[in-house]
């Protein structure tokens, strides 16, 4: 049945347009549509085991697209963010002290605060929301994500080539 389901996977992804759909996946994810890096990342890797798509530019695209969805979604955070934090319903839940104690935790932590996100399920999403909204530095912010994802990509995709090797 998973055979079944790769193979018609595999006819349906053109391998000169595969990478830039890989890209694009994850800027959406960068926009906040709620697509998880592994759920893009590990069937692109399982396309490159069963050569439909080329190695080199998919990981290329696996990377890149992380970090600029990363950076996208950051950038919007800490753009609109700020006017989230004046609205009376989002006082309500949760308190401006909680916030102030989360900003501190950010300005003495922040780039363990992000690698850590990175490593944890479902967090990184939330992590970087609230790092745009506390306004931590963007260089920071970069540092941690361009180092972390040049671990995650490249370790994405090749568990999902080692998965369809496997089977």
């Amino acid at each position: 049945m998973m055979e079944a389901w790769i193979d018609q996977l595999i006819v349906g992804v053109d391998p000169a347009w595969g990478p830039w759909m890989v890209f694009g996946l994850l800027l959406l994810s960068g926009i906040g549509i709620p697509l998880g890096e592994d759920i893009i990342i590990i069937p692109a890797g399982m396309l490159v085991q069963q050569e439909a798509l080329p190695l080199w530019p998919t990981l290329a695209a696996a990377y890149f697209g992380v970090v600029c969805g990363d950076f996208l979604w950051f950038i919007v955070c800490s753009k609109l963010g700020t006017r989230l934090l004046h609205k009376k319903w989002f006082k309500r839940l949760v308190h401006p002290r909680r916030m102030l104690q989360v900003k501190y935790q950010f300005d003495v932590r922040g780039i363990w605060v992000i690698v850590l996100a990175r490593f944890i399920p479902a967090s990184r999403t939330t992590t970087i929301t609230v790092a745009g909204i506390m306004h931590m530095k963007f260089w920071r912010f970069a540092i941690a994500t361009i180092i972390c994802c040049l671990l995650t990509a490249p370790m994405q995709l090749f568990a999902g080539w080692w998965i369809a090797q496997s089977l």
